[in-house]
């Protein structure tokens, strides 16, 4: 009743880690904050039951969730069946504890911790989009989830939750080159369990300012780290009664263990140092893979060379020519064209008759020779 009448606090996501039996009126109160358009998310609860014989997993407008662990398999106390709507990861959670010694996080389990995921991620959405209804947001967390990632198990919903980007993807890093990564220290965690453990261990390694650099479960796990620094390995136990024989617990570095041992209570902190070692090199990079050239295409067949022309026949000897004579006339041209008549010009006057020549005297006739006497 107090979260419907906060109307300032709208759009609202209401995450509900409890459970039991079936109770009408548990269901009821989820009902009533659908009605207000109120997400609401709940556990499946960790009975390992039909999730549909309890409350308020069995409310028909909640967001039911279930929880798996590593490898994405269901985990196998979280209770399943029709009502489940999405699942998320709920074994070995990170999580915050109100008060633990003094501590304020230990590493927990159950579908308490995969209730939290989706309610985060359901607000997200609603930050996307404020208006969104109840049962759109359900609708955008399904469409967005991964489907067939459970494994063998079958379950009516199969959605397998995952984060709804708000931002821009950031571009890809660039491709690592081929080949094993530099593992300056070689770290695997064992851990066998006792008789009363069922999936209640989990462990963590941390840097010197308390920062978790690897962690896990009871599978143990195998991880790099590098040198020159101080690391701290806590083992926990959910239930707070430890790992009795014939249970244990180891770290081994290169093959020589650094810790081991069994432990009471909730959990057990051990240091160690290791010395600085340079990383080895990393491999170089294979040579590119050329493919192989294909023969260059032959030319076209080329028509047969022809042979050189001969020289051409000598001219027969002839004498020497003469030397040139004058230049021939060139023969006539056609005569020009006449020249364009003009009007007869006036004769001129003619002249006055001369007079006559005068008379000679007769000329006496020449003497006559005598004639020659005959011979």
């Amino acid at each position: 009743e107090w979260v419907i009448e906060q109307d300032a606090l709208r759009p609202a996501v209401v995450s509900m880690s409890l459970g039991g039996g079936f109770s009408h009126s548990t269901n009821l109160a989820v009902e009533r904050l659908h009605a207000a358009g109120i997400v609401t998310v709940v556990a499946a609860g960790n009975d390992a039951v039909d999730a549909c014989t309890q409350s308020p997993s069995s409310a028909p407008t909640a967001i039911t969730v279930g929880a798996t662990e590593q490898g994405d398999r269901v985990a196998a106390y979280s209770s399943f069946g029709a009502c489940v709507d999405i699942w998320a990861p709920g074994t070995s959670i990170y999580s915050a504890v109100p008060s633990w010694g003094n501590r304020r996080y230990r590493y927990m389990t159950g579908t308490s911790m995969a209730c939290p995921h989706v309610a985060g991620v359901a607000a997200q959405v609603l930050q996307l989009d404020p208006r969104a209804t109840p049962a759109q947001v359900v609708a955008r967390l399904q469409s967005a989830a991964v489907r067939g990632a459970l494994g063998s198990r079958a379950e009516p919903s199969d959605y397998l939750l995952q984060v709804v980007s708000t931002h821009t993807a950031p571009p890809s890093p660039p491709a690592l080159p081929p080949g094993p990564l530099p593992c300056p220290y070689e770290v695997e965690v064992a851990i066998v369990p006792d008789q009363y453990s069922w999936d209640e261990q989990s462990w963590a390694v941390t840097s010197a300012d308390g920062a978790v650099l690897h962690s896990g479960s009871d599978e143990g796990g195998v991880f790099c780290v590098d040198g020159g620094r101080t690391y701290t390995f806590t083992i926990y136990d959910e239930y707070g009664d430890g790992l009795a024989s014939p249970g244990s617990y180891s770290v081994t570095v290169d093959g020589n263990v650094v810790v081991s041992g069994r432990f009471r209570r909730f959990s057990r902190s051990t240091t160690f140092s290791l010395d600085f070692r340079p990383p080895p090199p990393a491999p170089p990079p294979p040579p590119p893979t050329v493919p192989p050239e294909s023969p260059p295409p032959s030319p076209p067949p080329q028509p047969p060379p022809r042979p050189p022309p001969s020289p051409p026949p000598s001219p027969p000897h002839s004498p020497p020519p003469s030397p040139p004579g004058p230049p021939s006339p060139a023969p006539p041209s056609s005569p020009p064209p006449p020249p364009p008549r003009l009007p007869p010009s006036p004769a001129p006057p003619a002249p006055p008759p001369s007079p006559p020549p005068p008379a000679s005297p007769p000329q006496p006739p020449p003497p006559s020779s005598p004639p020659s006497a005959p011979p």
